[in-house]
This record gives structure tokens, sequence and C-alpha cells, in this order.
């Protein structure tokens, strides 16, 4: 009877450790705003129930390990056969649509992860997945500060089991682009995931796609590598247009530039470190059209203006032009003058232009939950750099809430904290009703406190249904003084954020200016004489600093700028 109870304990243990030990996280989709998915697979032989013993999916957030609170849970329910693949999504993810009818699936707060973790300048924590029994750590996708905001990780093939570990060199980075135009059975595609089979190298050609028309002509080749590691085991051969052979050993796309326009085609193929093809060979190409003449150019004003709620060109294919008045992983805000209806949001997490390039694009007009913006960049073009930025437009936390503000630059003078989140939001009042949120979408502004007055500078957003002003960096928060600057001379200086050389105009009978720190302390002055002049600041240590201009010895007014 003893033998009997002790073999029934052992069997018992090996079905329930069977579980967990095959239920991987096997790929991280982290894209923008809300379109969030974690994969979890059955790498297994056999069918597994998530219940017993209960696996459970923890979301530990801006944290470095699994110590401390735990930000989400969401315990699995079901099962799933061998090799097949659980998608968790976030509630308001949109894309990419074909992982929004795929099965099974399922929502919960532990895809509210952020890539980047906590704002701070060095990075000191990040968003980490786990997948738990009861108290026990089985798998791990991320870890210290590690950061993949705007990026999708697959597990590689060859990985057999959960790892409690976090060990990057188990994942292999793709594009998002690529996840959102994989094909079925694809590696890249969200639901489906190999493993313990196939691990010979293969190399796919995620955009353009085959057949595309590109405007412009400058194209990214866009491209994943998978069981083959750049430049150790080799590197990249590619042609254009069945020219010279190139070679190439990195996995950033490759930049084509000066393309002229018809047809073009691209052969890409993976060689040894001898410069080999691998056997067999390894290869793919595309064939893409490019149109130097462009969409029809349109306005921001045309783009934006509506009186019945969405853009007049929703789903149109247009040429646009704007100075960026704010740049960050998903996209960039432009902005041509400070009259209303003349700030936009491009989604483009392709191209990185700078605060104050002024830049010309090309991309598809599109009503992201009643938010107009700019996605599916076809063409960009900088046509200058360092111009200076508009000037804020002056807004209350009633007034900012209007279509006519989105995506502009806006002030907001003189509000009281009235609420702050964990998470980093926060909102302030005037007229003891009327609240704005002040969100996290590029800073979040860590000292925030209740009942303190603030000026918020920060462009115009629009989330869950909600009107928000999102600031740029700790230069755009100031505690509020008192102090009335709408009588000031309207001083301009740029670029901001400044590297070396920071020029200032609109200074006329201005004889002198200051460079001081937040301590208050004088840095540097220096004589000026005329409308504009510049300042030579590359010695500055990284912070913020203010501009005072001087005239017959008193002060006519206060710019603020960051140093990087």
């Amino acid at each position: 009877m003893k033998k009997i109870f002790t073999t029934f304990i052992i069997a018992f243990l090996l079905g329930s450790m069977g579980a967990f030990s095959q239920v991987i996280i096997s790929q991280i989709y982290e894209g923008s705003s809300s379109n969030k998915f974690i994969e979890i697979t059955n790498i297994g032989t056999t069918t597994v129930d998530l219940t017993s013993p209960q696996l459970t999916v923890k979301l530990f957030s801006n944290k470095t390990d699994v110590s401390g609170a735990v930000q989400a849970v969401k315990n699995l329910s079901g099962s799933l056969t061998a090799g097949q693949s659980l998608l968790l999504r976030h509630s308001s993810a949109i894309k990419p649509p074909y992982a929004l009818t795929y099965t099974p699936i399922d929502t919960g707060n532990v895809c509210n992860f952020n890539g980047k973790g906590a704002n701070a300048s060095p990075t000191t924590s990040t968003d980490i997945i786990t997948i738990y029994n009861g108290t026990t750590l089985v798998d791990v996708f991320s870890w210290g500060t590690f950061q993949y905001e705007n990026k999708s990780y697959i597990r590689n093939a060859s990985i057999s089991a959960p790892n409690a570990t976090w060990t990057e060199a188990e994942w292999t980075l793709v594009d998002t682009l690529n996840v959102n135009n994989a094909a079925v059975s694809t590696p890249e595609r969200l639901g489906y995931h190999v493993a313990g089979g196939p691990v010979t190298p293969a190399l796919a050609i995620g955009t353009p796609t085959d057949g595309a028309t590109v405007y412009g002509a400058n194209v990214n080749i866009v491209f994943s590598v998978y069981n083959f590691a750049i430049p150790t085991d080799g590197h990249i051969h590619y042609t254009l247009d069945g020219g010279i052979v190139n070679e190439y050993s990195v996995t950033t796309p490759i930049a084509l530039t000066g393309l002229s326009a018809g047809s073009h085609k691209v052969v890409m193929k993976l060689v040894d470190g001898s410069h080999n093809p691998l056997v067999p060979n390894v290869a793919d190409s595309v064939t893409f059209n490019v149109n130097l003449t462009g969409p029809v150019y349109k306005t921001i004003y045309q783009i934006q203006y509506s009186v019945s709620g969405d853009s007049p060109l929703k789903d149109s294919l247009v040429t646009t032009s704007g100075i960026v008045t704010a740049s960050f992983a998903s996209g960039y805000f432009i902005q041509d003058g400070g009259a209303p209806w003349n700030g936009l949001y491009v989604y483009d997490n392709t191209n990185t232009p700078a605060v104050g390039d002024s830049i010309v694009l090309a991309g598809t007009v599109n009503e992201y939950y009643n938010y107009t913006e700019l996605k599916n960049i076809v063409s960009f073009t900088t046509a200058a750099t360092g111009k200076p930025l508009p000037n804020p437009t002056d807004v209350n936390t009633l007034s900012v809430k209007s279509e006519q503000f989105e995506g502009m630059l806006v002030k907001i003078t003189n509000a009281a904290c009235s609420y702050v989140h964990a998470t980093g939001w926060w909102k302030v009042v005037q007229n003891t009703t009327d609240t704005c949120e002040i969100g996290k979408l590029m800073f979040a502004f860590p000292a925030a406190v209740v009942g303190t007055a603030y000026n918020v500078t920060g462009l115009v957003n629009y989330s869950f249904g909600d009107f928000l002003v999102e600031p740029r960096d700790a230069g755009d928060i100031e505690v509020y003084s008192g102090i009335n600057e709408n009588n000031e001379q309207s001083f301009s200086i740029y670029p901001n954020p400044v590297s070396n050389v920071i020029s200032i105009s609109n200074i006329e009978g201005i004889d002198r200016v200051m460079i001081s720190n937040i301590l208050g302390e004088t840095i540097m002055e220096q004589k000026v004489n005329g409308n504009i002049s510049s300042l030579n600041v590359a010695k500055l240590q990284s912070g913020i600093y203010f501009v005072t201009f001087m005239k017959d010895n008193s002060i006519s007014g206060t710019r603020k700028f960051i140093k990087l």
C-alpha cells in the first residue's frame, strides 16, 4: 500500500511539473499606444491544463527585479494543446489586425507594460513580464534596465524550457512592422511559434512589401534574421537592381538613397565569414516602385480643420510639412504657425527627426479613436534643422479641451495640482472645477504636489475620450511664480534642447544676456548688440538653465533651456 501511494505522489508531481515546465513566454509585442501583446506557448508534446497547477502572468512595473508590489496579475484559464499559443492583449489594442481575431485570446491589465520603464536619465528600471506557478517564478521577460519600447522580441526556436533567469540571448529582436505584416506560419506572426523544430538560419524582408509604391528617393529595407548571429556567424550580401554586391554586417534597416523613379529590386542573402553563401542558400528579395511626384500637398490646417469632428481628408494619402515641436520613440508632433488647427501628431517609429527640424512628409490621414494623426509614412525629407519653434498657445484647463488645439504646443498658467496617479500622470485644476490631465507620453513628472500651482507647457493629445497636455521634459513644468510673462518681449531661443550653440533672436534693445542655473547662480554673461545673437554653451553640464535678457540693467525677460 505504501509503494502504491508513493508511486501516485511521484506521478502527480511529475504531471504538475510538466504543466509549467513546457509553457513559456514566446513573444512580446510592445507597439505604440495600447498595442501590447504577450504570446504564451506550450512547447511540449502533451496538452497542458493552465489551471492545474494554476499558471499566472504577473507584471512588475518600473522595477529592476521581481521584489516588491505586483502591478497586475492574470490567472490563465483553459488548456493549450502541444505547440498551441495563447495571446494576451491590451483591451484597447487595434493592431496588428490579424492578432485581434486569433484564438485563443484574452485581455488583461498585465498588458499595460511600457518597454522604457520609468522616465529617468540614466534609465533605472524596466517593466518585467513573468509566468508564476503559485509563488514560484517560472519564466521571465526583461530585467534590470532592459529597454524594449516599440519593439517585438521572439523566443528563439532552440529554447526548449522556461527560464526564471532573464537571458537576452534567448530572444531575437524583430521590427514591429515585420510583425504587423507577418504572413501565416512565420516566426514573427503573433499566435505562431516555432519551438524545438527548425533552427536553421532564415532571412525575411518586412518592408517595403513586394509590389509596394514608395514615395520619395530614400527607402529603408527592414528585415529580420533568425538563428544566425551577425557578425559572429557571418553577414549579409545585398544587391540593388542587379548591381554591385554590398556587404552589410548589422541588423538595422538598409538605407537606400537617391533612387530614381520606377521599379527597383533588392536581393539579400546570408553569407559566412568568408563571403560564401550558406548551404542551402538563405535569401529573400523584394520589388517595389519609387514615385518621386508624391501625393497632393495639404497644409496641416487643411488636414485638421473640421466642423464635424473627423478630418475632411480622413483615409487620404497627402503630403504636408511643419516644424517638429516634440519627438519620441513612437512618433513626433509638427506645427505650422501658432494659429489653431495647425498642429498634427505623426505616428512614425521609423524616422526620428529632432525638435526644430523642418520636415516634408507624406502619409495617410487617420482618425485614431477620434484623434487626427498622420500614419503609414511613405516619404520623409528634412528640409532644414534648428528652426525656432512656434510660441506655445496660451490656454486654460477648459479651453484646451478642443479639437482646434490637437497636436499643438500650448501652455497652461497657474493651475493647481489636484491629483497624482502612481503611474506618473496627474491633473491640474482652475476655477475649482475645470480639470485637465497632464500625461506621461514623453515625460512623467516625478515631483507633482497636490495643491501646488504650476505652469505646464506641452503638446495636446487625445486619449480615452479626453484631451490632455503632454510635457516633453522637465523644462516644460515649473512652479507658478506669479510673474506675468505676457508683457515680455517675444524673445526666441533655439534649438532647445541644445548641445553646443544656442541662438537668440527678437532681442532688439537688449544689451546683455546672462545664463544662470536652477540655483540662481550666474554661469556666464555676454554683451549683445542687434536683433540676433548666439551663445556657446558647449561646456555647460547637462541640465536646466535660464537666459535672462537685460536692458539698461533691468530684466526684460527670461527663457528656459535644456543643455543636453
